[in-house]
């Protein structure tokens, strides 16, 4: 059961255009806008949502630092070939959970 009271579709869209402006789905919306007891408060609504996004955007930020270092080692890669490349990854323990040994990477004197 909605906690929204009929006839302010106006209000309504302007809370879901706010909640997708911050990264909300909009199942996690429906869930804003349903998915508790009517008479949950609205911070509580909020603070629960909000703390799930914060620990998936933390989880994105920690895999957009590995890409990242990654990316710059592969950027100064020096191998000769591909399959010299895929040596030294598979040589790493993890090449993208953690990081691509730099030891394992011939990279070029520039």
């Amino acid at each position: 059961m909605s906690s929204f009271v009929p006839g302010r579709p106006v209000e309504r869209m302007a809370l879901i255009g706010f909640a997708k402006a911050l990264g909300f789905s909009l199942d996690e919306i429906r869930v804003l806008l349903d998915g508790f007891p009517r008479d949950t408060p609205a911070g509580a609504r909020w603070s629960w949502l909000a703390s799930k996004k914060l620990s998936e955007l933390e989880a994105m930020s920690r895999r957009i630092e590995t890409m990242r270092a990654a990316l710059q080692l592969i950027s100064r890669c020096g191998c000769g070939d591909l399959d010299r490349c895929a040596e030294a990854i598979t040589a790493s323990s993890e090449p993208l959970r953690g990081r691509v040994d730099e030891r394992s990477i011939e990279v070029p004197n520039r």
